[in-house]
């Protein structure tokens, strides 16, 4: 499977040359609004921290945008590689 993937995405940038730099600059885009994801779990992160120091709350929602967060991340960085390597 590997190889015909690899086959096949050399076919598509032959067919469309434009298709790797296109590519690009949608991962940049897409790094802005990684970015202003991470900050708005930041605020929330924050804004839930005395509910649970003060009133001992918990936020059970707030581990799993970290980990969708970080999930995310993972998934930049890998396509972000690979769109480096071609």
């Amino acid at each position: 499977m590997g190889c015909h993937t690899g086959i096949l995405t050399k076919n598509v940038f032959l067919v469309f040359p434009n298709a790797k730099q296109n590519m690009s600059k949608d991962v940049v885009l897409k790094r802005d609004e990684l970015n202003k994801l991470n900050r708005d779990l930041d605020m929330t992160q924050k804004a839930c921290r005395p509910l649970q120091q003060n009133f001992i709350e918990y936020c059970p929602d707030i581990r799993r945008q970290e980990n969708d967060v970080k999930r995310l991340k993972n998934r930049y960085s890998n396509i972000n590689n690979q769109l480096q390597e071609r």
